[in-house]
């Protein structure tokens, strides 16, 4: 059995966001999942709090992730010949990316995506208006 990697995961997330395939998107969150955006003060906890926000916001943006950066999965081999995947600290991920509403208005993000921790919480958004607005 392939194993997905954690660059393939994100990726693979933001086209479910994209596609409002809620379903396909929850495969990749934790049942614990929290979502924080820190400049409002939001914070959505769970995957039905996150599917019931994302299926009633007026007028979801298209993002386009312009860069994702992270550590490459990594394997070992065991003395028994056995292969591991070497996870740890490493396995975070941060993308950048433009969303687009409907009304026009562009916003930049940034997403930190931690895949194997569960403390801080699995997604972070820090998004801003081009000029800082």
């Amino acid at each position: 059995m392939v194993e997905t990697g954690n660059r393939e995961i994100v990726e693979k997330f933001f086209q479910a966001l994209n596609a409002h395939d809620w379903e396909s998107m929850e495969r990749f969150l934790d049942a614990e999942y929290v979502w924080e955006m820190p400049q409002s003060g939001e914070r959505i906890r769970g995957l039905a709090n996150n599917r019931t926000t994302n299926e009633n916001y007026p007028g979801l943006p298209n993002v386009k992730t312009h860069r994702i950066t992270g550590s490459p999965d990594k394997w070992v081999t065991t003395p028994s010949f056995t292969i591991l995947k070497v996870t740890g600290t490493g396995d975070d991920y941060t993308t950048e990316s433009v969303a687009t509403y409907p009304d026009g208005s562009v916003w930049h993000a940034v997403h930190f995506a931690l895949p194997r921790r569960k403390d801080p919480p699995p997604r972070r958004l820090l998004r801003g208006r081009p000029g800082g607005s």
